[in-house]
């Protein structure tokens, strides 16, 4: 992996930058391709943003600027139609006696300068475990298909034209032990308290804790993007004596998130802020940007087998293929509901679940190949950097 942003990746950060502070709009450099940038930004939901900064430039081609207008009116329709559709699931809901919390996006969007700047591919909403199949009666009641039903730690639902929505019962799955404990506590309390609506509401503390928790769970998976930086910049800038109150550092230290959250917003401020850069943040700064909005399948192939490295590459591989081929009782659950109630049958799963695996071949062949094709180089790379950024800390 390389260690440093390249040309392009630094102009679009640059426009970014500019949409946030008002500044003027850098001229294009030579070394730098619009076509690549706008790539670029796609890759990372945040060409809605940047079209803010390239609407006025003259020497953008017409269909250049006509795909950065489209990501635009996109990200102005979703701002539009999913605080309505969060207005009518939140009434529904109150109407089936339903508790409910959104989280995430909303909160973040409040933040920036514009609330369609802060596109949002769903809506995330909690709600407490027993309540799965009322909710997933009142969401088809008005207007969605159930695209995911299993008995899992989350439900998608989808209306047209843009509404996708994940109705949780609870944040975290296990692998992230620090913060499922946290949060499953945290759900607990939050839905046995007395209150005169179904619609939860928490603390600021509470909510952007949990933005810093979702964030770290994408960067040690598959990866995260822009998008989340610019998250946490935002929330840097607009609430400062929250991000440095003793309350919300004391969330983030019960899940071991404080160092992680230190280095990411320190990035932050390297990239839209005025902090002079170091190694370590260029590295951090490149692994960001070819990990996308959410990260990738290789990346998170490579995540998982550089967690385990400890000196011997091909232990690592192969921890992570046995740990592929015999998922813990966790993951299984949520693709057998069965196991929550027999969960002494899971080796009995392990057979059913090779079957679906040799139906899904080619995908599964390609997690294989992307194991194999690790280098030693590249485990010992991410494991130092995930080690330094507080993201592997055991």
């Amino acid at each position: 992996m390389r260690k440093s942003l390249n040309e392009n990746e630094k102009y679009l950060i640059s426009l970014l930058k500019s949409v946030l502070h008002g500044l003027p709009v850098e001229e294009v450099p030579k070394n730098v391709n619009m076509e690549t940038v706008f790539r670029i930004a796609h890759f990372h939901s945040v060409a809605n943003m940047a079209y803010y900064a390239v609407k006025n430039m003259k020497n953008l081609s017409p269909e250049l600027l006509k795909k950065w207008k489209e990501e635009y009116d996109k990200a102005q329709l979703k701002d539009v139609v999913q605080r309505i559709e969060l207005n009518l699931i939140s009434k529904t809901f109150e109407q089936e006696g339903i508790d409910h919390l959104p989280v995430k996006g909303f909160v973040l969007k409040e933040l920036y300068p514009k609330s369609d700047m802060r596109a949002m591919s769903d809506l995330d909403i909690l709600i407490p475990p027993d309540k799965a199949q009322n909710a997933r009666d009142a969401m088809v009641k008005i207007g969605y298909t159930v695209e995911h039903y299993d008995g899992g730690v989350q439900d998608v639902y989808f209306k047209p034209p843009v509404m996708n929505v994940e109705i949780h019962n609870n944040l975290f799955m296990e692998a992230m032990k620090n913060s499922v404990d946290y949060y499953k506590d945290f759900a607990k309390k939050l839905f046995s308290e007395n209150s005169k609506t179904c619609r939860r509401y928490i603390s600021d503390e509470e909510a952007y804790a949990y933005v810093i928790a979702h964030t770290s769970k994408h960067y040690r998976g598959g990866g995260t993007g822009i998008r989340s930086v610019l998250d946490v910049y935002v929330l840097c800038e607009k609430k400062p004596e929250l991000v440095s109150s003793e309350s919300f550092l004391n969330i983030l230290k019960e899940q071991k998130l404080d160092e992680f959250f230190k280095h990411i917003s320190n990035l932050s401020k390297v990239w839209f802020g005025d902090m002079e850069s170091t190694p370590l943040y260029d590295e951090m700064g490149a692994y960001v940007m070819i990990s996308g909005t959410y990260g990738t399948r290789t990346g998170e192939i490579l995540n998982r087998v550089s967690e385990d490295y400890k000196g011997s590459l091909a232990k690592s591989k192969v921890s992570n293929v046995m740990k592929r081929c015999f998922p813990p009782l966790y993951i299984m659950k949520t693709q057998y509901r069965w196991l929550k109630k027999y969960p002494w049958l899971l080796p009995v799963s392990y057979p059913m679940r090779f079957g679906a695996v040799l139906v899904h071949r080619r995908k599964n062949l390609d997690v294989f190949s992307n194991t194999a094709n690790v280098s030693e180089e590249e485990a010992k790379q991410i494991n130092t950097l995930h080690k330094n950024t507080g993201i592997f800390t055991d």
